[in-house]
Formats: structure tokens, C-alpha cells, sequence
């Protein structure tokens, strides 16, 4: 859980008259609380249960005794054909009393880095329900037959106890998919 996440995410599409003229970028930047000395030494796990390495790096799921703002009920537990959770194809809105959103990254070189990425997509995708402005830009040069055209999808905000419930690693290709959820600060 983190009690204090600033997000800022940004995608763009670009369309311009030629057959390759087609541009897609996504980018998300998040400022995490950063006061761990406030909560280190209340952090609790279970060695043989919330331990697991991959490729170099240790992930430890930690338990934190903080009196939660809320409840976390009604958790999609169903899972699909192939063993995946059925979340990560119907993504739930909110669970509880909390915005609900599912980050998915495809595999990076190094298991943190895809975690790491699916979680900060998990953040845009809440922050994205709460806040976003779409700006349409259309150019057209009749003298040379240019047209250009670009949609910017621009979502911020700061989110309060945000929590990943549950990640789910694709075992055929790596992927990371991260059911997570907060509530907006403002």
C-alpha cells in the first residue's frame, strides 16, 4: 500500500496522410509517499508464503497492520479458460469503497521492471476514471496535400491508500497484469 501516489499520464495517437504516417506513445509518470521510515518496522511477512525470486531479484509482499479506510469486498475471484482472472479482460470499476484499476505490462528484460510497469499502469488507469482532458489537433496543407491529425488524452491526479490486491504473471509470455485500487485525494 502506498498512502500517497502522484500520477500523471499521457497517451498520444498521431495520424498523417501517408500509408506508415501512425504514431502511438504512452507514458506515465508517478511520485510514490516516500516517508518509509514512518512504516518500516511495523511491516510483517511469511518467509515461505510472501517470498518469490526471479532472474536475480527478490520480491517480498509485505503486510501492513494500519487501520484500512474502508473495505475491500467483492474482489473478482473468477478466472477464464486459460487460468488468467477474469479481471484482466472485464476490469472492474471499483471494489468497495475504492476505485479499481488493472495495469498490464508486457515482459522487460528483468521481472521488477514489467512489475513495477504494470503497477504504475494499475495507478494510470485509476487516475484516468478520475480525471482526464482530451485535446484533438487536425492540420491540413492543401498546397501540398499534408494532413495531420493527433489526439491527446492527458490524466493527473493523487491518489490516497492505493493497494495492489492481486498480480497475475502470464506464464506463456511474462506479461504482468496488476489489479489495483485507491481512493482520489481531492
Amino acid at each position: 500500500m502506498y498512502h500517497g501516489v502522484k500520477v500523471t499520464s499521457e497517451n498520444v495517437e498521431s495520424i498523417g496522410a501517408g500509408f506508415l504516417d501512425y504514431y502511438v506513445s504512452s507514458h506515465a509518470d508517478l511520485e510514490y509517499d516516500q516517508q518509509l521510515e514512518k512504516y518500516a518496522e511495523k511491516l510483517t511477512y511469511d518467509p515461505k508464503r510472501d517470498v518469490i525470486q526471479d532472474d536475480g531479484a527478490i520480491f517480498v509482499r509485505f503486510a501492513y497492520p494500519a487501520v484500512f479506510p474502508g473495505a475491500i469486498g467483492g474482489v473478482p475471484g473468477n478466472k477464464k479458460a486459460d487460468g488468467s482472472p477474469e479481471w484482466t479482460t472485464r476490469p472492474p470499476s471499483n471494489i468497495g469503497d475504492f476505485i479499481a484499476g488493472v495495469g498490464h505490462s508486457g515482459k522487460q528484460q528483468k521481472l521488477r521492471d514489467t512489475v513495477l510497469k504494470s503497477y504504475g499502469s494499475a495507478a494510470a488507469a485509476i487516475v484516468s476514471q478520475i480525471s482526464t482532458s482530451v485535446t484533438a489537433n487536425y492540420t491540413s496543407d492543401s498546397n501540398t496535400y499534408h494532413i495531420d491529425s493527433s489526439i491527446t488524452r492527458k490524466s493527473e491526479g493523487e491518489l490516497r491508500y492505493f493497494t495492489v490486491i492481486e498480480i497475475w504473471i502470464n506464464p506463456d509470455n511474462g506479461d504482468v497484469w496488476t489489479l489495483a485500487v485507491a481512493k482520489s485525494a481531492e
